[in-house]
């Protein structure tokens, strides 16, 4: 009926002053060479094999796409940098970089292009900013992204997640088609529309208020 305020919070916080943080890592991934092509990959619900399959997927890719910048947060439970099975390279251009993870996760979700994650809430927010999600779960309790072609499933298995991370980052038609697509969890209207649809409920609004269905999603 409304959308999900997540959503609208999500676009008012996005567009706040940046963290401290920010500038530092947007020189980082913007250094000479790097195209412009960045992957996040947030695990913190799968570290342990799954993430060791992954990081497999990022290697791969990441010697198929050397111009490619992988920033990869470490979860706070996963022990720390000696843990992550991701090796950085020192290249001028391309790579991995480990990276605390950072708050508000927002603002690195606007600095890259791919986002990979196991998280639920992320599956929501990602499509908000345009950004293709590849979830690493064979199943989600979020389904209606997966119907929408906002997120698609690409479990943890590693020739999968690194086929489609390929796909995303060489194909731009195939990128166009999850970022541009209409994003089932709201558009920042949802806050309004619940104080429209109570006005309406206890008589302070005459017309019945539209929903979210009916604003074209």
């Amino acid at each position: 009926m409304t959308g999900n305020t997540v959503i609208d919070a999500l676009l008012v916080t996005a567009n706040a002053s940046a963290p401290e943080w920010e500038p530092q890592l947007a020189r980082a991934l913007k250094r000479p060479g790097a195209q412009g092509a960045w992957s996040p990959c947030t695990g913190g619900e799968s570290w342990g094999v799954p993430m060791e399959r992954v990081a497999q997927a990022i290697r791969r890719v990441s010697e198929e796409l050397p111009e490619v910048t992988f920033l990869f947060p470490i979860p706070s439970q996963s022990g720390g940098a000696r843990d992550l099975p991701v090796r950085p390279r020192r290249r001028e251009a391309g790579g991995v970089l480990r990276a605390p993870s950072v708050s508000p996760l927002r603002h690195l979700m606007k600095a890259v292009d791919v986002v990979i994650t196991d998280s639920g809430g992320i599956q929501e927010e990602a499509p908000t900013l345009g950004k293709p999600v590849l979830v690493m779960r064979d199943t989600t309790e979020r389904p209606e992204g997966v119907e929408a072609g906002t997120a698609r499933l690409v479990g943890t298995d590693c020739s999968r997640i690194a086929d489609q991370l390929l796909l995303l980052l060489t194909d731009r038609s195939a990128y166009e088609q999850m970022a541009n697509a209409v994003n089932p969890y709201g558009d920042g209207r949802a806050a309004e529309r619940i104080a429209n649809h109570l006005e309406h409920r206890f008589g302070l609004r005459v017309e019945a208020p539209g929903g979210f269905a009916d604003a074209g999603s």
